[in-house]
């Protein structure tokens, strides 16, 4: 975490962001979350004060606002406000500060920010679950216009007005897979960039800016052979569109 706050105090403000996720919240909630012998859930008393001054002080934060997109680690399907879930961490690391993790706390703050904090159904990833736990598979298309993690994918999938872009877990072990997403300023789209597994670097714009009747045409698709699919035939159409 150290390169983090290092690149923080470097870069212009607003620049670096740090996400909340599910494993930061373990630190935050350990008890509630029980992973007895996670990282986030082992650090000493030093170490988890030391990360609840970082969100209390807003250096970690749930989601920021991009150009067309709102960026969380899982999303949500009601409309949501960055500035206000952010200001509601904020407000749950100084209660536990002051407070101290104990059961009854870590109670309450998951039941007060549950917009963030809840598991949701079966354990966690249901779709009640909050900005932290949500799996993909929840998202509804007509969601709010979101970019997001916590699933794991082979490359970026879009669903309608959502998309994800963590394909680092999928590709672990295998050679290539792991990129990011650039959002480009003026309404103009994702680029996704991707490593290639002869080492190479993949870059293709614009694969999501699909009109409505594409997504209809796409959504069987979706619906009965996965997103990767999905996005396999717009990659296809893209590429030989860009060489007529």
């Amino acid at each position: 975490m150290e390169l983090v706050w290092r690149l923080q105090r470097e870069a212009p403000p607003g620049r670096v962001r740090y996400h909340l996720g599910n494993h930061e919240l373990a630190i935050l909630l350990p008890t509630f979350v029980h992973w007895p012998r996670a990282y986030s859930t082992t650090l000493d008393t030093d170490e988890q004060r030391a990360f609840l001054t970082r969100v209390a002080e807003g250096d970690v934060t749930v989601a920021y606002e991009g150009y067309e997109y709102t960026y969380s680690h899982a999303g949500r399907n009601k409309a949501f406000e960055a500035a206000d879930v952010n200001a509601q961490i904020q407000a749950a690391a100084s209660e536990l500060l002051t407070e101290g993790l104990t059961q009854p706390t870590q109670k309450r703050i998951a039941s007060n920010y549950a917009t963030i904090c809840q598991l949701g159904r079966n354990g966690g990833r249901g779709a009640d679950a909050g900005l932290c736990w949500m799996d993909f598979a929840h998202l509804e298309p007509s969601a709010p216009p979101q970019i997001v993690g916590h699933s794991k994918k082979l490359k970026p999938v879009r669903k309608g007005n959502v998309v994800c872009g963590n394909v680092i877990r999928a590709n672990n072990a295998t050679p290539g897979g792991e990129g990011v997403l650039i959002e480009e300023p003026g309404g103009d789209g994702l680029t996704a960039i991707r490593r290639s597994p002869d080492g190479g670097v993949l870059v293709t714009h614009d694969i999501w800016l699909v009109c409505d009747s594409q997504r209809q045409r796409y959504s069987s698709v979706v619906d009965s052979h996965g997103e990767a699919n999905w996005i396999n035939r717009l990659e296809r159409r893209v590429l030989s569109s860009s060489a007529k």
